[in-house]
């Protein structure tokens, strides 16, 4: 509000060949609660991540937000005051879009590798399960 230069959100991927959470995945699959995540978690991870193969960070496209408003909100710079303390009702609906829009980016710059790739062909299989041989073949 009463800032008028251009904010743009770079979708932003980052991603390893191993799957970091699979231990966590496991547990909460076999019941356990879901542990809260802390700070002290960041770091622990951080030093663990030599052990999860090559790291890979990429970029999506930038979405400008005063053109992703324009194009989906046009009459939003009228619908806005800088001493307004109510938000316009647009605004919450306007948000939960563009979030989705950064996470369809954020998807499309994803690496793709062996791993996720394999992933991938055990969830398209009705079984999510295939023999080595009819992997291999």
């Amino acid at each position: 509000r009463g800032i008028d230069r251009p904010v743009s959100i770079v979708p932003v991927y980052i991603g390893y060949e191993h799957v970091m959470e699979i231990n966590t995945y496991l547990k909460e699959l076999a019941g356990k609660d879901k542990k809260g995540e802390s700070v002290f978690g960041i770091f622990k991870a951080i030093k663990n991540l030599k052990n999860y193969g090559r790291g890979y960070l990429n970029f999506g496209d930038p979405i400008s937000i005063n053109q992703y408003l324009n194009d989906n909100q046009p009459d939003w710079r009228d619908a806005v005051h800088p001493t307004d303390v109510q938000k316009p009702q647009w605004l919450g609906p306007q948000v939960a879009a563009l979030a989705d829009q950064v996470m369809v980016k954020i998807n499309n710059a994803a690496a793709l590798n062996a791993v996720n790739l394999l992933a991938m062909i055990l969830l398209v299989n009705d079984k999510h399960a295939l023999s080595k041989p009819k992997l291999l073949a």
